[in-house]
């Protein structure tokens, strides 16, 4: 990692507070949960371009940031890891089945970006006792675990995959 590593990720957070929309426009805290995304990733030991994807992850959809922008600023391996991870509104049907498959093919990095959004969401919606949402989290966690290998045994998945076995029970 960089020296300047803490200093990236303080610039990510300050690229998400400058463009993130008034929270009661989007519907669950989504500044908060861009920065836990980043925050677990980091406190877990991950990479540079992991984390600062994690902080990033949803900042295109959400904030309408430029891809070139993000590019300019964090690098081309953050941004295909966030456009991996973002949802296509374009798409009919689950656009974040796609999204999931598109991290499939982007490669590890890009999953584990997504477990950690996906595993937060899961957290989240659990604390705020949100069904429709828990539901939202157990279906992709299992199209998640569906797609990936047997053997991609990470932190992250294996702590989403505990969860969400105990939030089944």
């Amino acid at each position: 990692m960089k020296d300047n590593f803490g200093e990236i990720c303080e610039e990510a957070i300050r690229v998400l507070v400058e463009h993130m929309p008034a929270a009661n426009t989007l519907i669950k805290p989504t500044l908060l949960h861009s920065i836990r995304v980043g925050t677990y990733l980091y406190n877990n030991g991950y990479s540079q371009n992991i984390v600062l994807s994690g902080y990033l992850h949803d900042a295109i959809e959400d904030t309408g940031i430029k891809n070139d922008y993000i590019e300019k600023k964090f690098g081309k391996d953050v941004l295909d890891i966030i456009l991996a991870n973002s949802k296509d509104t374009n798409i009919d049907g689950n656009s974040n089945e796609e999204s999931l498959r598109r991290c499939l093919a982007y490669g590890e990095d890009a999953l584990i970006v997504k477990a950690a959004d996906i595993l937060d969401n899961y957290k989240y919606y659990s604390r705020m006792g949100n069904q429709k949402g828990l539901d939202y989290c157990s279906k992709n966690t299992e199209y998640l675990l569906h797609i990936v290998s047997s053997d991609f045994n990470n932190a992250v998945v294996t702590e989403l995959k505990k969860f969400h076995a105990e939030v089944a029970d």
